[in-house]
């Protein structure tokens, strides 16, 4: 089963972040810290925030019993938990949270205009055709094929780098797709995923700065 938390990014003030901070690793707290824009800091603090969240509500642990470590490919997993896969990314002001009982990779994008085309070189022929094919849906269908890519990398803990031009995910059924009218999720897992409500994200967030 896998589960998809969403999240909007609430703007905060400067004493409830630092205080936000203190929910997560010394080391973690530093490398959000480092991030330029205050934007950037908050999404990925969030980010982080949210997945602390939801895995103490889904097993019923407590914050401090969650130990985190890092594969040699560099995909964060639970030290403690066995079974336990998740992937997290965020975007603007809106983040997502996958859970899964097997490996899982999530990407999420808000749609906005394309600057350049040097993207080109991370995607096989067919995807730049069918990016290309309409007009009047480039944005979204460029959006819609990269969040595929992401997702599926990240499930096996790499990026989008030498390797994606030689994949297409076009017609690969371990990847699906939700759209809005502002951002594309994109989830790689076994099976479907459930989109959990947002209201329930907050409510599980909500509980677990409330402890």
């Amino acid at each position: 089963m896998t589960e998809v938390f969403l999240l909007d990014v609430p703007k905060i003030s400067d004493d409830q972040f630092n205080n936000l901070l203190t929910f997560v690793s010394p080391d973690r707290a530093a490398r959000v810290q480092r991030l330029k824009s205050r934007d950037k800091q908050s999404q990925s603090l969030f980010a982080k925030l949210l997945l602390r969240a939801v895995l103490c509500d889904r097993l019923k642990v407590q914050n401090s019993e969650l130990e985190f470590a890092v594969s040699e490919k560099g995909k964060p997993y639970l030290k403690n938990c066995t079974g336990v896969h998740f992937s997290i990314s965020h975007t603007d002001s809106l983040v997502a949270v996958a859970l899964s009982n097997s490996e899982v990779g999530v990407d999420v994008e808000a749609v906005r205009p394309l600057k350049h085309n040097g993207y080109t070189k991370f995607l096989t022929p067919d995807e730049q055709a069918y990016i290309g094919a309409d007009s009047t849906t480039t944005k979204q269908r460029f959006f819609e094929v990269w969040t595929k890519k992401e997702a599926y990398f990240k499930r096996f803990g790499e990026g989008v780098g030498a390797k994606a031009a030689s994949v297409s995910v076009l017609d690969e059924p371990t990847v699906k797709t939700a759209f809005s009218n502002e951002a594309v999720l994109s989830v790689c897992c076994d099976g479907q995923f459930e989109l959990v409500e947002v209201s329930e994200a907050k409510r599980i967030l909500q509980s677990f700065l409330n402890v």
